[in-house]
């Protein structure tokens, strides 16, 4: 383009970056596990508000609140 060698492609966002990659290497229902927004995730992680909890089946995990580490239950 315009006679460049290179090119450097950055994302916005996170979450545009997010998305990225989702649509890149994923498949609609195809199954994400993402921290779940009350144990400090982000909406693009699989929250069932943003597309990617509507695209994808979408697993949230949690954090033991006593320890902070991940509550593998």
């Amino acid at each position: 383009l315009f006679g460049a060698d290179y090119a450097n492609v950055q994302p916005h966002s996170g979450s545009s970056a997010n998305a990225a990659v989702y649509l890149a290497l994923l498949n609609a229902g195809d199954t994400i596990l993402g921290m779940s927004l009350a144990h400090g995730g982000h909406l693009t992680h699989g929250a069932k508000v943003s597309s990617s909890g509507k695209l994808y089946n979408a697993v949230q995990y949690g954090l033991d609140t006593a320890t902070g580490l991940i509550d593998y239950d």
